[in-house]
């Protein structure tokens, strides 16, 4: 990413409201327990499986998808990589036809429980319509019920860190990085840049 990506260890955006610093901490690379874990799991000589990767959606995807094929050749998992468009990539995803991925994912406001709410949450009516994974966890899902109709900034953030606590714990999901926001101004333009990268006009200045 040359220096314009943050590694990251929970699905939560740093800066945005809910992030919990001290559990934002990626796993070690163990190549003996992945292994033991393979061989538990009934895979001891590895599997082959494709990993569907958007090629024109995030920075850098085709170099990521890579990297994490030759990371995975460690432990004789076999990826094929299946490099699509956005628009190919999309349809099987939301079929939930795509069994591994590389997908991004955010707050479309300035709230953790955002992601929280869509993507992490066992998939039912409006709840985890985006999470492609169906993973389920029902203590996580009973943490997020309760932070969207709490108010209590204490009680929240005691929320927050239960639900990411356990979405890391349980490998919802591995995560890779947040994608920094890159953004170039003219020197009489001044503008207050959002962490979701909308941006409000009513904050952009023109000296």
């Amino acid at each position: 990413m040359r220096g314009n990506g943050q590694v990251i260890g929970t699905p939560a955006v740093p800066s945005v409201n809910g992030y919990q610093r001290d559990l934002d901490k990626p796993r070690e690379t163990n190549l003996p327990l992945a292994r033991q874990l393979l061989a538990e799991a009934g895979y001891p000589n590895g599997f082959r499986v494709q990993l569907n990767c958007p090629s024109d959606r995030y920075v850098n995807t085709e170099a990521i998808c890579r990297t994490a094929a030759q990371m995975l050749a460690q432990i004789n998992v076999d990826v094929a990589l299946n490099q699509q468009a956005w628009s190919a990539f999309v349809p099987p995803l939301t079929r939930l036809e795509s069994s591994f991925h590389l997908n991004g994912a955010g707050p479309n406001g300035q709230d953790t429980q955002d992601t929280l709410h869509a993507t992490l949450m066992t998939r039912q009516g409006q709840n985890g319509f985006i999470n492609w994974a169906r993973w389920s966890n029902s203590e996580f899902d009973a943490a997020v019920t309760q932070l969207m109709s709490e108010f209590d900034p204490a009680r929240r953030n005691d929320l927050y860190r239960q639900a990411l606590q356990i979405a890391r714990d349980n490998v919802h999901a591995v995560y890779l990085h947040t994608q920094m926001l890159t953004w170039g101004l003219r020197a009489n333009v001044v503008g207050r840049i959002r962490q979701d990268a909308i941006v409000s006009i009513e904050h952009v200045r023109i000296n």
